[in-house]
C-alpha cells in the first residue's frame, strides 16, 4: 500500500485547490490508484519513456485494474501525465507547482483535473534519471467508481502562516471525531 509523500499530498492540495476554485469537489487519495500512479512513473524513468502507455503495451484502465482498483456500476477513469527537470536536490516544491501549472495549461489535462466525475485519485511523482538529466516525473490517475462519496482533508501545523499545506507541515496520528 503506498504511502503518499509530501509532495504528493502537496500536489492534491493544489488540485483541489484548482477544483474548489471551479465549483468542483475534492478528490480522495485512493491507494490503488497512487499504486497505478507510482509504478507508471517509475516505469517510464527506468525506460527513458514517456507515453500513457505503459509496461506490456497496458493503458491506464489496465493498470489501474491491476494494481487492484474495483469498476463497478457507472465509471470512469483518466489519467495525467507531465515532466520536468529538477532544479534543488533538497525540495522538490517548485517543480510540483511547475508541473501542475502545465497541466492546468492544458486543456485536455485541466479537463482531467477539473471533471467533476472523478472521485478519488492516486498520484505518483518520482525523481531519476531521464535521456540524461535529473528529472521529475508525474502520474495522475484519476477515477470514479460506483456511488461511494469520501470525506477529504489534511490536518496541518501552517509553519509559514500561508493558509495552504506545504510538504513538512502535515501532521499525523490525529483522530477526528
Amino acid at each position: 500500500m503506498p504511502q503518499h509523500s509530501a509532495h504528493e499530498q502537496y500536489l492534491l492540495e493544489l488540485i483541489n485547490a484548482a477544483r474548489a476554485k471551479a465549483g468542483v469537489q475534492p478528490l480522495a487519495f485512493d491507494n490503488d490508484l497512487s499504486e497505478a500512479a507510482e509504478g507508471h512513473s517509475r516505469w517510464m524513468l527506468a525506460t527513458d519513456t514517456f507515453s500513457h502507455t505503459g509496461s506490456g503495451g497496458s493503458s491506464p484502465t489496465q493498470r489501474m485494474k491491476a494494481a487492484g482498483y474495483t469498476l463497478a456500476g457507472s465509471w470512469a477513469t483518466g489519467e495525467n501525465i507531465a515532466w520536468a527537470t529538477t532544479r534543488s536536490p533538497t525540495g522538490y516544491n517548485d517543480e510540483i507547482q511547475l508541473l501542475h501549472n502545465n497541466l492546468m495549461n492544458s486543456s485536455g489535462h485541466r479537463a482531467n483535473i477539473l471533471n467533476g466525475n472523478f472521485r478519488e485519485v492516486g498520484l505518483g511523482f518520482e525523481v531519476g534519471d531521464y535521456r540524461g538529466r535529473s528529472s521529475g516525473f508525474v502520474t495522475e490517475n484519476f477515477a470514479k467508481t460506483g456511488s461511494d462519496l469520501f470525506l477529504t482533508g489534511v490536518a496541518i501545523d501552517d509553519k509559514d502562516g500561508d493558509k495552504f499545506y506545504d510538504p513538512g507541515e502535515g501532521l499525523s496520528g490525529l483522530t477526528i471525531t
